[in-house]
């Protein structure tokens, strides 16, 4: 049996780096996504950033520890009281990424 309830939207923005350095290029672009949440000030309850590949699934404590990849792939994603707010994570998310 399945049980759903309504807790809210997700808004997720993502994209990949493939070379070396990627690490190195994906840190950052996590910091502007940050900033520019809240400079536009996005409403949100809950927020994550992730370095899939790297701190995604056991943190930074586990996820460092390892060699470098040659590739990353940075997530954002975040909880919204509405499907509005939501919508503005993953906008700002692509808008910073993306430039």
């Amino acid at each position: 049996m399945t049980v759903a309830y309504v807790d809210g939207f997700i808004g997720e923005g993502q994209i990949s780096y493939g070379s070396p350095g990627a690490v190195a290029r994906a840190k950052p672009a996590l910091e502007i996504v940050r900033e520019r949440l809240e400079i536009t000030g996005v409403a949100t309850s809950e927020l994550r950033f992730d370095l899939i590949g790297i701190n995604s699934l056991h943190g930074a404590t586990l996820g460092e520890r390892n060699a470098e990849p040659y590739e990353v792939r940075v997530r954002i994603a975040g909880r919204a009281d509405s499907m509005e707010q939501a919508v503005r994570i993953g906008q700002r998310s692509r808008d910073a990424l993306y430039q």
